[in-house]
C-alpha cells in the first residue's frame, strides 16, 4: 500500500472517531438530566458547536480525496480498457 492509501484510511478513521465523539459527548452532557417524561439528548446534541462537525467532514473529505488520488491512475486505465477493448482475431 502506498502512503496515500494509509493516510487516507487514517483520515477516514479520525472522521469516524470524531463522529462518535460528538454523540458520546451529547450523551454524557445530559446523562443525569433525562427522565421518563422528557428526553434532553436532542438539546445536548444541538448545544455542541459545529466545530466538531466541521472537522469530521474535513477529515472525511481529506481521506476520500487521498484514496481517489492514489486509485485514479488504475481507475483511468480500467475505464480506457472498457472503452477500447482489444480486438480478437479469429483464425
Amino acid at each position: 500500500m502506498s502512503n496515500k492509501v494509509i493516510l487516507g484510511c487514517f483520515f477516514i478513521a479520525v472522521s469516524a472517531f470524531l463522529y462518535a465523539s460528538k454523540h458520546m459527548t451529547a450523551a454524557m452532557m445530559v446523562m443525569n438530566l433525562n427522565s421518563t417524561e422528557a428526553n434532553y439528548f436532542d438539546g445536548g446534541y444541538s448545544s455542541i458547536s459545529t466545530g466538531i462537525s466541521f472537522w469530521t467532514g474535513l477529515s472525511l473529505l481529506m481521506g476520500i480525496t487521498l484514496l481517489l488520488l492514489d486509485w485514479f491512475p488504475a481507475i483511468k486505465g480500467f475505464l480506457k480498457q472498457i472503452k477500447q477493448p482489444k480486438n480478437k482475431t479469429s483464425h
